[in-house]
């Protein structure tokens, strides 16, 4: 397939995506962490997620756009991306999609430490994804069995869902930024509201010193 083929693709497989009930009815995926303190019994950890049918539909789905080898692998249409010749407005919202994607598999909002490991939000989806959808890692099925012996699942699960959905939100501004390549008002209208976003992502600090943009919190 030449680039344009592979673009189209991505596109046609994000309007697949966004047919999902993960995708379409947000009360079917609320996903939820709080700490309550009580007294006595101290702090008390409540985790809404959404049902492993949902969940697991659209992991399945979204590996077409995790998965190196997929054509349609975020960072390979990114790429494409970069060498469209657009205006300068596309070309900021790419690298700001390549640089959340990136730091969302890198940094988690938590922070998950098991047995010593150290898990990075891509650590969590490729125990998932090769150990729970494919059964195609011997190693990533016994450490998924390991987590679900600690009692830590459902935060193993919440940080899944939170990086995913991450994920799918990259997918979605660079889907809507290539069918609108040549709309140089639509992408300045997009760039500002993608920069606005971010103040309130969780990721937001890291995500606009590495896109090479203001932090506001710096003011």
């Amino acid at each position: 397939m030449d680039n344009q083929e592979v673009i189209s693709l991505f596109c046609k497989s994000v309007d697949d995506l966004k047919q999902l009930e993960f995708c379409k009815d947000p009360k079917s995926v609320q996903t939820r962490l709080n700490i309550k303190v009580e007294s006595p019994g101290g702090p008390r950890i409540v985790i809404e997620v959404p049902s492993q049918d949902v969940i697991g539909s659209y992991l399945m789905a979204l590996r077409k756009f995790y998965m190196q080898k997929e054509p349609t692998w975020v960072l390979r249409i990114i790429g494409i991306a970069m060498r469209i010749e657009a205006p300068q407005a596309f070309k900021e919202i790419v690298e700001i999609v390549k640089n959340m994607y990136l730091q969302t598999l890198k940094v988690s909002p938590i922070g998950l430490c098991l047995d010593k490991k150290e898990y990075t939000p891509k650590n969590i989806i490729d125990v998932y994804f090769n150990g729970e959808l494919f059964h195609s890692d011997e190693k990533k099925m016994a450490e998924l069995a390991k987590i679900r012996r600690s009692g830590l699942e459902k935060i193993f699960y919440f940080d899944l869902i939170t990086a995913t959905g991450t994920i799918y939100s990259c997918i979605t501004i660079l889907n809507a930024a290539l069918r609108s390549v040549h709309e140089e008002d639509t992408l300045d209208s997009m760039l500002k509201s993608v920069k606005d976003n971010l103040v309130q992502h969780p990721l937001g600090r890291y995500i606009q010193i590495s896109a090479g943009l203001p932090n506001p919190s710096a003011h």
